[in-house]
C-alpha cells in the first residue's frame, strides 16, 4: 500500500468519524427547531430522493437477490437507519451531545457482546474485564461523577432513548456481516427506502401532533446535512477508507467520534466538559480496548 493511498484512507475515514459526531451536534440543535420525528422523515426523505439516481441501475440488477432479503433490508435499514436516529434525536431533546456521544462509544463493546453471546464463544477476564469498565464509564456519566445518585434518583428520558439508540445501532452493525452480495449502492439504498417508509407514520403523527416545523434556514440546514452529510457522504467516505486500509484498522476511527463530538458541542453548542465526561470516555474506550486485546490474544 503506498503512502499516498494510506493518507488517502486516514482523511476519508477521519471525515467520516467527524460527520457522525456532527450528527449528535445537529440532533442537539434541532430540539428548538423541529420534532425528533419530523426531522428523522425529512432526512430519510431527501436521502431517498438524492440516492435514487445513482442507485437506480444497481437495484434493477441486484433485484432478484434483494427481493429474497427483503425482510433482512428492512430490518436493517429501521434498525441502523430510521429507528436509530429517531431514538438519538429524541434522546438529545433531554440529553447533552456531548454525553450522546460518549454512550455511542459503547456500541462496538455491545457488538463485541452479542458476538460472544450469539457464537457461545467462552469470555476471558479481559473481555469481562472490558464490559464492567464500559458499563462504569457510562454509569460515571450519567451520575455526573457520582455513582450513588444513580441509586437515588431515575434515569431520565434521554438515557433511556440513548440506550435504546445504541441497542438498535448495535443490532444493525452485528448483522451486517450477513449481508447479500449485491452492490454497495443497492445495499444502501435499499435500506434508506426502507428507513423512508419506517419513519412516515412517526413523522406524519408528530406533524398532526405539534403542525409542520416553520421551513427556516436552521431547519433548511438540519434536514439536507443530516440526509447528505450524515446519511450519504459519512458512508460513501467510511465504506471508501475500509477498502483500503481493511475493516479492522478502519473501526478504530470510530472510537474517536466521542472525541470530535465533545468538541464540536462546546465550540458550536457552547456545552461545558466536565471531569465526569473526561472520566467516562477513558473507561469506556479503555474498556473497549482491554476486551479487543484480550479477543485478539485468544
Amino acid at each position: 500500500m503506498s503512502k499516498a493511498a494510506q493518507t488517502r484512507a486516514y482523511v476519508m475515514l477521519g471525515a467520516a468519524a467527524v460527520i457522525w459526531a456532527s450528527n449528535a451536534v445537529a440532533g442537539r440543535f434541532a430540539a428548538d427547531h423541529i420534532g425528533p420525528a419530523t426531522l428523522t422523515l425529512f432526512r430519510w426523505l431527501l436521502a431517498s430522493l438524492v440516492i435514487l439516481p445513482f442507485a437506480l441501475p444497481h437495484l434493477r440488477r441486484d433485484w432478484p437477490q434483494l427481493r429474497r432479503r427483503w425482510r433482512y433490508i428492512a430490518g436493517m435499514g429501521i434498525c441502523g437507519f430510521a429507528g436509530f436516529n429517531l431514538a438519538l434525536y429524541t434522546a438529545l431533546n433531554h440529553t447533552t451531545a456531548i454525553f450522546a456521544t460518549i454512550a455511542q462509544a459503547a456500541i462496538p463493546m455491545m457488538v463485541m457482546m452479542a458476538s460472544l453471546l450469539v457464537l457461545r464463544e467462552r469470555m476471558t477476564l479481559g473481555q469481562i474485564g472490558g464490559f464492567v469498565l464500559t458499563v462504569a464509564g457510562i454509569a460515571v456519566t450519567i451520575g455526573e461523577g457520582r455513582l450513588l445518585v444513580l441509586l437515588e434518583q431515575s434515569i431520565g428520558p434521554g438515557e433511556l432513548w440513548m440506550f435504546l439508540a445504541t441497542v438498535l445501532y448495535a443490532t444493525y452493525s452485528y448483522f451486517l456481516r450477513y449481508r447479500p452480495d449485491v452492490h454497495a449502492l443497492s445495499f444502501i439504498g435499499g435500506m434508506v427506502f426502507a428507513a423512508t417508509l419506517f419513519a412516515l407514520p412517526f413523522g406524519i403523527a408528530e406533524i398532526g401532533r405539534i403542525g409542520l416545523p416553520e421551513m427556516s434556514r436552521e431547519v433548511v440546514f438540519l434536514v439536507v446535512y443530516t440526509a447528505v452529510m450524515a446519511s450519504l457522504v459519512s458512508q460513501s467516505a467510511y465504506a471508501a477508507g475500509v477498502a483500503i486500509i481493511g475493516p479492522s484498522r478502519a473501526s478504530l476511527f470510530i472510537n474517536a467520534v466521542p472525541v470530535f463530538g465533545a468538541v464540536l458541542a462546546m465550540l458550536l453548542l457552547g456545552e461545558v466538559y466536565r471531569w465526569y465526561h473526561a472520566a467516562g470516555l477513558v473507561l469506556v474506550m479503555g474498556g473497549i480496548a482491554l476486551a479487543e486485546h484480550s479477543r485478539r490474544s485468544v
